[in-house]
């Protein structure tokens, strides 16, 4: 294969992996962008909290996403505003 192909190949076999493991093409990108990231550091201490935090944020950014993908709805927070009936 061509070294001007090979960018268009990678960028279908992320989008690919992204549909088959029901992410989005950007999450995917950025998931791999912050594991290459580490690998040059040599170090992989933060690595998972980074690409849960990475996740989250894909989940977040769409809300119906935790339903489609069986995953608990959160409930908003409380609402410290109201007075307690105590």
């Amino acid at each position: 294969m061509s070294d001007s192909k090979q960018p268009d190949r990678l960028r279908e076999l992320q989008e690919q992996v992204a549909r088959e493991k029901d992410v989005s093409p950007d999450t995917l990108r950025r998931l791999l962008a912050k594991v290459e990231e580490y690998s040059e550091c040599h170090r992989a201490d933060g690595l998972s909290d980074d690409l849960l935090n990475i996740l989250q944020d894909d989940l977040s950014r769409n809300p119906n996403a935790r339903k489609e993908r069986g995953l608990p709805v959160r409930l908003p927070p409380p609402d410290d505003t109201k007075e307690s009936t105590a």
